[in-house]
């Protein structure tokens, strides 16, 4: 496989082959005499009607979708691009048997590839973790839960996401980087709350001692009661209490 790099040269390769083959030394008065079949290789220049029944003599599939791939566990192959795959092959006249070979030596390559860059990610972040413990000690599963926390938050999962596919979440520079902005994000949340509720107190207050509201008969009474009602309500959902 090692030959092969990409998927572009192992159909090139596979088309040399195919065209090496024709060019091998036979007897055919021998074969005849022998009653062996005689496939004989159209010449380059051959129309594309005489290649095809050539492909079909040496076993070619009838059209692109017969041939037959099972992927390895953990590869998963696009339709589509497997769909242009079995029609280039098709082309070049693959026997099935050609095709799994070459396509499956291809896919072989590309899922080691994978495999490789996801050892890199795993350690990456086994070496982060070991990092945030020695920085953080007992502490770094709480600040690990509060980055997870804030990128829950619908305002922040495409960052959060856009980090993760970006292999940037298991980088123990940036994973420092959003427990800062995590643990300054709560806490600016924790200040806002605190001046809402604030403010909500002052406005009770003020409407409490309103003549309106301590003389049930006054015509704003009711009105008065209406807006205490709605701002005591605005609390506890800042509060985040059940109201």
């Amino acid at each position: 496989m090692a030959k092969y790099k990409t998927l572009a040269e192992l159909v090139k390769g596979a088309a040399e082959a195919q065209g090496l083959a024709g060019k091998k030394t036979l007897n055919l008065e021998e074969a005849r005499a022998a009653g062996r079949r005689i496939v004989e290789v159209p010449a380059a220049d051959a129309p594309p009607e005489k290649w095809a029944e050539f492909y079909a003599a040496v076993g070619r599939p009838e059209k692109p979708a017969d041939y037959q791939f099972q992927a390895p566990d953990g590869f998963t192959l696009n339709g589509p691009e497997l769909d242009k795959v079995k029609e280039r092959f098709h082309k070049i006249g693959l026997t099935p048997t050609q095709f799994t070979d070459v396509f499956g030596a291809y896919v072989e390559h590309e899922l080691s590839a994978w495999n490789a860059a996801q050892n890199v990610i795993d350690q990456r972040a086994a070496d982060t973790r070991a990092k945030l413990g020695q920085e953080f000690g007992a502490l770094a599963g709480k600040k690990l839960e509060t980055v997870s926390a804030l990128f829950a938050q619908p305002k922040y999962q495409a960052l959060g996401e856009a980090l993760k596919e970006g292999g940037l979440g298991t980088d123990h520079r940036v994973v420092r980087a959003m427990i800062e902005f995590a643990e300054a994000t709560s806490e600016d949340t924790a200040v806002g709350q605190a001046k809402t509720i604030a403010g909500i107190d002052d406005q009770i207050a003020t409407l409490v001692k309103s003549p309106a509201y301590l003389n049930g008969a006054d015509p704003n009474h009711q009105k008065l009661m209406t807006q205490i009602q709605a701002l005591t309500t605005q609390k506890h959902r800042a509060k985040g209490a059940p109201v």
